[in-house]
């Protein structure tokens, strides 16, 4: 509970354990786990996340099957299942996310308060021994699940629901940070929208390692103007985007190319007063946009792009704009 914010960390409405096996004080065996109503950062114990309410995930059921602790330190889970799994992610006016800011600040003040409690010990030399290690065999999301995602620091503000048709997770280790977990994702619209990912990657190694191929299919154009009227100052009046999106990460370096089809976009220039000047990540074009697509389409009147991109995702000269604007100035010559 953090008092300063008014603000649970975790709350849950019910926790069942069933089947304890207690062998000594070094090995914990519980066969199953519930817990109903769980809510992340919750003012409230009710209600989806949304912005008067500023808890980023509810979770309807959480069960744990075959949990073990050994040692006092090492946790072994065969599998996690969540159902109903409502999440918020607001991106605000100022361009923050006060969901992951609140997550990296209680991470922070976390770990501060577990090293000065191991300094008062004088326990520094046995730090690393006593860390926590877990292991999760897989995890699985199901029941009416799904993703608010809101976006005001573009104009006019971006939103959408996603759905979670498929999502799991398997292999996390964090006693072999080296060894890759798997992912498979599939999300949907309110429309016909169908994104997809799945791969690998290592969330415990020092430097980040991924191996994914995401899918985008009959994603609608037009809720992507705001994107579209910041970088260019056009908006999409019709059209829908397709594009396979392979991406390898090997240790922070990325590389990957982005095979992106616009079918029959149509656009329209946006007011002057309307788009602003605050133009960031600009496509710079030597002609006007719709002079540009005109260039590009096929007897389809289809646009299709293939657009590499790489870098070092910490650099903070890395820009996918930067990987378009190439692309463009040399596809139009």
């Amino acid at each position: 509970y953090q008092s300063e914010t008014n603000q649970r960390l975790l709350h849950t409405n019910q926790f069942d354990l069933q089947t304890i096996k207690i062998d000594g004080l070094n090995v914990i065996n519980v066969s199953g786990i519930v817990l109903n109503g769980l809510a992340l950062f919750a003012e409230s114990e009710a209600g989806p996340p949304s912005e008067a309410d500023p808890s980023p995930l509810r979770i309807q059921e959480v069960k744990f099957e075959n949990a073990r602790l050994s040692q006092q330190k090492n946790l072994a889970i065969d599998a996690v299942r969540l159902t109903g799994v409502k999440g918020f992610l607001h991106h605000d006016r100022e361009g923050k996310w006060p969901a992951i800011d609140r997550l990296v600040s209680v991470r922070s003040e976390i770990s501060s308060a577990d090293h000065t409690q191991r300094n008062t010990a004088d326990t520094r030399d046995e730090e690393k021994s006593d860390e926590l290690n877990f292991r999760i065999g897989q995890i699985d999301i199901s029941g009416e699940s799904g993703l608010h995602f809101k976006d005001e620091n573009v104009s006019p503000a971006f939103d959408m629901d996603l759905s979670i048709l498929e999502a799991h997770f398997a292999d996390l280790d964090s006693s072999q940070p080296q060894q890759p977990a798997s992912i498979k994702l599939l999300v949907s619209d309110t429309e016909n929208a169908r994104l997809s990912l799945e791969g690998t990657l290592q969330p415990f190694a020092g430097q980040l390692n991924l191996d994914w191929v995401g899918k985008i299919r009959a994603f609608e154009l037009p809720p992507l103007s705001p994107y579209a009227i910041r970088s260019t100052g056009y908006r999409f009046t019709s059209g829908e985007l397709e594009a396979d999106v392979p991406l390898k990460i090997d240790r922070n370096e990325l590389k990957g190319e982005i095979d992106l089809t616009l079918l029959n976009p149509r656009i329209k220039r946006v007011r002057a007063e309307i788009s602003g000047e605050k133009r960031r990540g600009k496509i710079q074009l030597n002609m006007t946009l719709d002079s540009a697509l005109r260039l590009l389409r096929d007897e389809q009147n289809d646009v299709k792009l293939k657009i590499p991109i790489s870098g070092n995702i910490n650099d903070p000269q890395f820009s996918v704009a930067d990987a378009v604007n190439k692309v463009l100035a040399i596809t139009l010559q």
